[in-house]
């Protein structure tokens, strides 16, 4: 469990609007849990966590955005 809090630290003063379980996805999404391991972990259907995600994305967008600072574009594989 302290690992997870320091994981979160840097996310909590970026966005500090996000709630605990928006923090708590972001931490896993940070550490490269898939969308099934994360369900398994919450008991929560991974439709939930891809709707879940989803959101985040967009409310972390709309937070960059607000602040006049860009996303960095997806890499691509090639």
């Amino acid at each position: 469990m302290f690992a997870e809090a320091d994981s979160l630290r840097p996310a909590q003063a970026r966005y500090p609007a996000l709630t605990s379980n928006e923090q708590r996805l972001s931490c896993y999404f940070h550490i490269q849990l898939s969308t099934k391991e994360i369900a398994v972990l919450l008991s929560i259907d991974p439709a939930s966590v891809r709707r879940a995600k989803t959101r985040l994305f967009k409310k972390i967008a709309a937070a960059h955005q607000a602040a006049g600072r860009t996303l960095p574009a997806p890499q691509l594989a090639e």
